[in-house]
């Protein structure tokens, strides 16, 4: 019954190397992780939740996942906002569901 408010879903390749640089990457590092996100594919968003913190909507979306509910990816430690995703459907093998540490 809130506002979910999307900073970032779909980016292009010269957005993501930007952002990663931006971000302290090297830009060799920046191409590289760029390959993996999920942002490139739209299988990702960052958003906030009007009047929840973020680690609220952390673990209201972990409950989810526990209760089966469905299967999202979770950055850790995000401020200002949260960011999920389905995975890169170009990458091989499963995902682990629930929290993931950059």
């Amino acid at each position: 019954g809130v506002a979910m408010n999307i900073h970032c879903w779909y980016r292009s390749v010269e957005h993501n190397v930007r952002a990663y640089t931006q971000s302290g990457y090297s830009e060799k590092d920046a191409r590289k992780k760029t390959r993996l996100g999920c942002h490139l594919y739209g299988n990702a968003i960052d958003f906030h939740v009007t009047g929840l913190m973020d680690e609220a909507v952390r673990q209201k979306l972990l409950k989810g996942i526990e209760e089966g509910k469905f299967k999202v990816r979770i950055e850790a430690n995000t401020v200002g906002w949260v960011h999920i995703d389905c995975g890169n459907p170009f990458i091989s093998g499963g995902y682990n569901w629930g929290l993931f540490y950059i």
